[in-house]
């Protein structure tokens, strides 16, 4: 077949006196041989070989069969010479394209056995199988032989290809387990005939070990998640931040995922890019549509962690939260769905007790403010009526946060319809106030501010004797026993005027 630029595997019937070889004397053989190809089928050269085969005394670890045919591996370089003679016999001899190695033969690690059954649907042995009518393929996991009948029938090749070899639809979307060597098991990987079938299950493999590991990640991080809600801070779980981000990042990109980019890739290229050009229109391409609820847990716990930080931002809460609900909704997680609507509840009357904190100072301002809180406080109130609808089991399970939510949505809508406005008061304003109060209280008095920063007096002593609610925004002023309630402080201006 002329000169062969590439390394083989020949693996050949040799027809030579081993009967010495055999009984158990440590020779090993050397081989010489020249090859002509006869034919190429299915990936596979069948060739024909004259062999030669020289015992050379040698400590080589190995062994024959007690038969004088012997079927071992000789792994050498294929070259076109002349035979130095003819062996006893001629044999079509099945091979392989591998790197370049050199002549290897193990006694205890026999490759193959002429009595060996390769083709298990006949029970034929490889002795009685010809490779010219039906091909045989030696399987890369265990060097087992098996006729491509046999192959075809173990991977059910039938349901995937037709009786012309056209593929006859896309993969099911269901699992496909890992093919297996019907002697031990072993996957099978490595043949191009079947790579459509092991690549996809190997890909099957891969998934299911992604959602075991993310499962008990996810069992953590809530647990985690959960205590920090409870104690209402991050401060006993200062890592929890970024073991989420880790999470986030492992999900985000799951193995169909990386699949999906890995072939998209190879299509630049294919079209003369360099793999990370923007030439090719992915619209054309079926993006993965993953059903996995991770991501939206991700979502869902970054939502809540960024309403326990030390300075909240409610827009990312709020996006956190949206995505999460989208997410869940989408797959079709009907707990998960309930869940993310109560994080959201919570977002959006966040949002709206900060704008009502900002004092107006104009009647303009105030019904600006009021418009702006509307919209919050419908989407809240429009959230928590489908909750209500919910299943009650779900009921039952966050009882105590319907609770909450609904007192907080009652005081944000009182608070946005009776807000005051402000405006700036002069000194003599101020000291004309005062002066009233004075009269009115016979005496002094000291004056404080509640912890929003809203002024109060306490006549007589000036000490707090009673405790009860700022007209402005409803946080607890005076105290008892001349002791203040948490957050009030003296206003210096009022008492210096």
């Amino acid at each position: 077949m002329g000169h062969v630029k590439r390394n083989v595997i020949v693996c050949c019937l040799v027809a030579t006196d081993v009967k010495e070889f055999a009984t158990g004397r440590r020779h090993a053989l050397l081989v010489s041989v020249s090859a002509t190809c006869l034919a190429v089928n299915m990936g596979l050269a069948i060739i024909r070989a004259v062999i030669l085969a020289l015992p050379v005394l040698n400590d080589a670890a190995g062994a024959a069969s007690t038969a004088e045919i012997v079927l071992f591996h000789a792994v050498l370089r294929v070259i076109d010479v002349c035979a130095i003679t003819d062996a006893q016999n001629r044999s079509l001899v099945v091979i392989s394209v591998q790197a370049f190695v050199v002549k290897t033969v193990h006694r205890k690690n026999f490759v193959m056995s002429v009595e060996r059954v390769a083709d298990v649907i006949l029970f034929q042995t490889y002795a009685e199988v010809d490779p010219s009518e039906d091909p045989v393929f030696i399987l890369p996991c265990c060097s087992m032989v098996y006729t491509m009948a046999t192959l075809d029938g173990t991977l059910h090749m039938s349901s995937y290809y037709d009786t012309n070899g056209t593929p006859s639809g896309p993969l099911p979307g269901d699992y496909i387990d890992t093919p297996q060597c019907p002697n031990c098991k072993k996957p099978i990987r490595g043949l191009r005939r079947y790579g459509r079938v092991t690549k996809r299950a190997a890909i099957d493999a891969a998934e299911k070990k992604f959602i075991t590991h993310a499962q008990r990640q996810l069992i953590i991080l809530q647990q985690r998640v959960n205590d920090a809600v409870d104690r209402g801070d991050l401060t006993q779980d200062k890592i929890l931040h970024q073991n989420l981000r880790c999470f986030g990042s492992m999900v985000k990109r799951p193995p169909c995922q990386k699949v999906f980019e890995a072939c998209v890739s190879l299509l630049k290229k294919s079209q003369g890019g360099q793999g990370d050009d923007n030439n090719l229109d992915l619209s054309t391409l079926p993006v993965p549509n993953s059903t996995f609820r991770f991501v939206g847990y991700f979502n869902l716990f970054s939502a809540q962690i960024r309403l326990l930080c030390s300075r909240p931002t409610a827009s990312k809460a709020e996006t956190y939260a949206r995505q999460a609900l989208k997410q869940f909704i989408d797959g079709s997680y009907s707990q998960q769905t309930g869940e993310a609507k109560l994080v959201l509840v919570q977002v959006l009357l966040m949002q709206a007790d900060k704008m009502l904190n900002e004092s107006p100072k104009s009647e303009e301002e105030r019904t600006k403010r009021e418009e702006q809180v509307k919209p919050l406080v419908s989407e809240a109130t429009d959230l928590l009526e489908d909750l209500e609808s919910s299943s009650d089991w779900f009921q039952s399970q966050h009882t105590q946060d319907f609770y909450r939510l609904h007192r907080s949505l009652v005081s944000v809508a009182r608070r946005a319809r009776n807000s005051t406005f402000y405006q700036s008061v002069s000194t003599n304003e101020l000291r004309a106030i005062k002066t009233a109060m004075q009269v009115k209280l016979r005496g002094s008095g000291h004056w404080y501010r509640c912890v929003n920063g809203h002024s109060y007096v306490i006549g007589d002593c000036g000490m707090a004797m009673e405790q009860t609610c700022c007209p402005e925004c409803g946080a607890p002023v005076g105290g008892a026993n001349h002791s203040f309630v948490e957050g009030t402080e003296r206003d210096m201006h009022m008492d210096s005027l």
